[in-house]
């Protein structure tokens, strides 16, 4: 038996080396118990991913805090107990977006490439298929922000840093 039923898309381990996060093509994110090399739960269900779960990340400085992104478009919150938060992304139409180069892409919808903390634990940044990150309030899950024209591509990572989010795209901009 391994930690995953599925293929692995990303791991993330916590910051006491204790617990492990995989977030997996089936769209389970499995959380795992590094000590005892098992299985703690399963993040899975109507309120999970519809499709591939392509990347997690635990909250800092908190006994409990995960998130993850997939495929299906949408960013889950996740409780201990396994009940989950979904925010559905929509496609960027606003009116701001149309003279950006992170504007609305037909082709590329805001599938959900990668999910990063900030350091403080306060908020949660999301790198879109549509070249948009998505800036989310940790504690009610909200979408506070959509920052837009950084990217002409998917945005396939994002990282808080002291200096700033730093987002990384398919159109090899930083």
């Amino acid at each position: 038996d391994g930690l995953a039923d599925d293929e692995i898309n990303q791991i993330v381990v916590d910051g006491d080396g204790r617990l492990a996060v995989v977030a997996e093509d089936g769209g389970a994110v499995q959380l795992a118990n590094l000590h005892t090399w098992r299985r703690e739960r399963a993040f899975a269900g109507k309120c999970g991913h519809t499709s591939i779960c392509s990347s997690v990340a635990m909250r800092p400085g908190r006994t409990w805090g995960l998130a993850s992104g997939g495929m299906d478009a949408a960013v889950v919150f996740w409780q201990r107990t396994g009940r989950g938060r979904q925010v559905r992304i929509h496609p960027d139409t606003s009116d701001e977006a149309s003279g950006t180069s992170g504007g609305p892409q037909l082709l590329n919808p805001p599938f959900v490439y990668a999910v990063a903390y900030s350091a403080d634990g306060l908020s949660l940044a999301a790198g879109l298929g549509d070249g948009t990150v998505g800036i989310f309030d940790a504690e009610d899950a909200e979408l506070r922000q959509r920052l837009r024209g950084g990217h002409a591509a998917a945005v396939c990572q994002v990282e808080f840093t002291p200096p700033g989010l730093f987002s990384a795209g398919n159109d090899q901009a930083l």
